[in-house]
């Protein structure tokens, strides 16, 4: 039944040769390799609707002079497009913040943890210490700057140095440690 009601609709367009030989030189190749496909496949009323449908859109599109979309100039496509940029860019900007408001938020809890027990976090960097390798005063090195953290924002500084020293006096020959806590700006050397 929609044959038959496309059929009658073309017809009665009256089609010019002209204008079925423009629209098919305007077809995207895709579009016409997938009608010769349907075609092949023996699916030719469904290939002929599609085609038809498609050619009757474009004359009444020809008719109208409108496409039914507001015509935009290259200008307003410009300003369109610097808005979407700008908006996006404040979108990320606003993720951005708000990651960082969350990571320092954790990282301030982290601190407090460990600010409920210093004694026990000074036990944690002798192990990493005693195993007298790269990796362990790397990882001392880090819980040391978490410690010292930690004391800058829940205790004082000097507290800080003081526990330093104490942990520190039976581990000064270990030089590449010592370059380690220099580096971070937690021990100074003498």
């Amino acid at each position: 039944m929609g044959r038959i009601i496309d059929d009658a609709m073309v017809a009665k367009a009256e089609v010019s040769q002209r204008e079925m030989e423009k629209w098919i030189d305007a077809l995207p190749r895709e579009k016409a390799n997938s009608i010769l496909k349907q075609l092949l496949e023996g699916q030719g009323q469904q290939a002929e609707r599609s085609i038809r449908n498609r050619f009757a859109a474009w004359r009444r599109g020809l008719q109208t002079g409108d496409t039914g979309a507001p015509r935009r100039t290259v200008g307003e496509l410009r300003q369109n497009a610097e808005k979407v940029r700008l908006t996006r860019l404040e979108k990320q900007k606003r993720e951005r913040k708000q990651r960082e408001i969350k990571r320092r938020e954790e990282r301030k809890a982290y601190l407090k943890d460990i600010s409920r027990d210093f004694a026990k976090a000074w036990a944690s960097v002798r192990e990493p210490v005693e195993r007298v390798s790269g990796r362990g005063y790397d990882e001392a090195c880090r819980k040391l700057v978490d410690i010292a953290e930690a004391y800058d924002l829940f205790a004082t500084k000097k507290q800080f140095h003081k526990e330093l020293k104490r942990f520190m006096a039976g581990h000064l020959r270990r030089k590449a440690l010592i370059q380690r806590l220099v580096k971070a700006g937690i021990w100074e050397e003498k």
